[in-house]
């Protein structure tokens, strides 16, 4: 009948809009549970960052909290402080490179750019290696290299990049401060060896005056021709 094609051609459509919206309510809670959960996990390395007071606290509980998220095993690879990349660190947030991986890394460190793994430079390398670039300089390289064959998502590698941001700020923050400590001791060390020599040159300054006096006064021929003046002088 041409009432039951009409109500199952209804039924159709109602149900194909039912489904489509269902499905577009699915795929926005996907995406706010997945931003959620990308906000908490970048609490969390703040709170890991915040709560440290040692630069190798945050770094080692920051790169052991990716490592476990992302599935990938993570190391950090700092400066020196003349400038030059400390390949042959035996931290507790360093990681192994053999010769060619180094070699990446101190590429990305002399051109402050992403490559290796999942990118188009170095891409044959087994790590992903991001410059851990702060506001006024580099400071390090990141060194993400994943378990098995698998890939970042965007949102994973934008977390990722996220947490590397996070990292190289607070190296920079942690490597001002500790300049800033160095230079208040440096000024304290300054005034201990000032207040130093003003009183060792007072304490000499005395004596020396009453060798000079007692000089000039021998010095003269009419103390030094009386006997009980020069011995008293003595």
């Amino acid at each position: 009948e041409p009432e039951n094609v009409i109500m199952c051609f209804t039924y159709f459509v109602v149900a194909s809009i039912t489904g489509y919206l269902t499905n577009r309510i699915r795929d926005r809670e996907k995406i706010i549970r997945e931003r959620e959960e990308r906000t908490s996990f970048l609490y969390e390395v703040l709170r890991d960052i915040s709560s440290s007071w040692e630069k190798s606290e945050f770094l080692t509980k920051v790169i052991r909290r990716v490592g476990q998220t992302l599935k990938a095993h993570c190391g950090v690879v700092l400066k020196d402080s003349e400038g030059r990349l400390q390949l042959d660190q035996h931290h507790a947030y360093s990681i192994r490179l053999d010769d060619k991986e180094s070699a990446v890394a101190q590429w990305v460190y002399q051109n402050q750019k992403a490559a290796g793994w999942s990118t188009d430079t170095l891409s044959e390398s087994k790590a992903l290696y991001l410059p851990l670039r702060a506001l006024w300089d580099i400071v390090g390289v990141f060194v993400f290299q994943p378990e098995g064959k698998r890939h970042l998502s965007p949102e994973q590698y934008n977390l990722l990049h996220s947490i590397v941001q996070q990292l190289a700020n607070s190296l920079e923050r942690n490597l001002v401060e500790r300049r800033l400590r160095e230079s208040d001791k440096l000024h304290e060390s300054e005034k201990i060896h000032q207040t130093l020599l003003n009183s060792i040159s007072h304490e000499m300054r005395t004596p020396l005056t009453t060798i000079i006096g007692t000089a000039t006064a021998l010095d003269d021929e009419t103390n030094s021709t009386n006997p009980k003046y020069v011995r008293a002088l003595a």
